[in-house]
């Protein structure tokens, strides 16, 4: 591994740092162990434990990580004070809760949908209990008669072990992209917390930017980091299944799965913390191109709505000559 490279230094902060990231991960750990159990009320209580719990201590953890890694002192008090501060601006939707939430449900969905439609190509083929089942009830529900397809669909084992693994599959699958959706917007918050960047207009402005210079470094420093969140969620899918397959109910396989990866996930996000906050300070002039040209944009469009008075664009323009980047020799209208 390159010493000088973001995955070194963030490997480097995570050994060296055991008393700072501990009080985080136990954190993480309780508030996510309390997003599995509102598992067990059923898939809707979980989303609303991600988007009011997890992402917002996720966040505190974040800014936390990111304010004592730029060298700020910093205690763990902050990290309550931060939680809060996610509901408030400059940081509310940092992470655009909302579309990714209805995102990861969809896909969820979708994933629920194949599976249940392959599970049951399968076990008609092989079991021909189940296929006659399945005729029953379809030719009941086509007549109305809900009581008996409800019973052909109790007497058939097949039939309720396709809903019930179904049910640990939508929970993991939830977890998986909800992870793959939010993932990224860290990056964000870490580099508005690390070097100041507190103008909310400016967020998806300035993120737009930045993802788009840094890019191909960022796949590439990040890839093998991916292994250890897939490798936790098969690992949880693993104890669902194993509790499952000796008598117990759905819903608390999926519960005890869902903690075995809290815990695993508890002690590794502060290490992919620390990936985004060196790599941020790794490219540091990127952030402040970035920056800048979040600015401009902002300004342009204030100037061509003509919703800000000559002052305020004249302070806006003053703003602009300081944070410009010594290479940019573009002029501002």
């Amino acid at each position: 591994m390159d010493k000088g490279s973001a995955r070194h230094k963030a490997f480097a902060a995570y050994s060296k740092r055991v008393g700072e990231w501990i009080p985080v991960s136990m954190l993480l750990l309780i508030v996510s162990s309390s997003v599995a159990a509102l598992s067990l009320l059923g898939s809707l209580w979980m989303i609303l434990g991600i988007g009011l719990l997890f992402l917002p201590a996720v966040f505190a953890s974040t800014q936390y990580l990111a304010a004592s890694f730029s060298g700020k002192s910093v205690e763990t008090s902050y990290i309550t004070r931060a939680f809060g501060g996610y509901f408030r601006l400059p940081s509310l939707g940092v992470y655009r809760f909302l579309f990714n939430a209805l995102l990861a449900f969809v896909s969820t969905l979708g994933v629920g949908m194949a599976f249940v439609m392959a599970y049951y190509l399968i076990a008609s083929a092989v079991d021909p209990s189940f296929a006659s089942a399945a005729e029953s009830i379809s030719t009941a529900m086509r007549a109305g008669d809900y009581e008996t397809a409800l019973a052909a669909f109790d007497g058939n084992g097949v039939f309720a072990n396709m809903y019930n693994v179904s049910e640990i599959v939508l929970g993991f699958a939830l977890v998986f992209f909800t992870w793959l959706y939010f993932g990224h917007y860290a990056q964000n918050a870490i580099v508005r917390n690390a070097f100041g960047f507190n103008n909310p207009r400016l967020s998806n402005y300035f993120y737009r930017y930045y993802r788009h210079a840094v890019k191909r470094d960022w796949i590439k420093q990040r890839w093998p980091f991916l292994f250890f969140p897939i490798a936790f969620l098969l690992l949880g899918g693993g104890v669902s299944a194993l509790c499952y397959r000796f008598g117990m109910k759905s819903n608390l396989s999926t519960f005890i799965g869902l903690l075995s990866f809290s815990f695993l996930y508890s002690v590794y996000l502060p290490l992919g913390l620390y990936l985004h906050a060196s790599f941020a300070f790794d490219h540091e002039s990127s952030v402040k191109v970035a920056y800048y040209e979040g600015s401009r944009k902002i300004y342009d469009t204030f100037a061509s709505s003509g919703r800000a008075s000559e002052e305020d664009l004249a302070k806006m323009r003053d703003e602009l000559e300081k944070m410009r980047p010594p290479h940019d020799e573009s002029e501002n209208e």
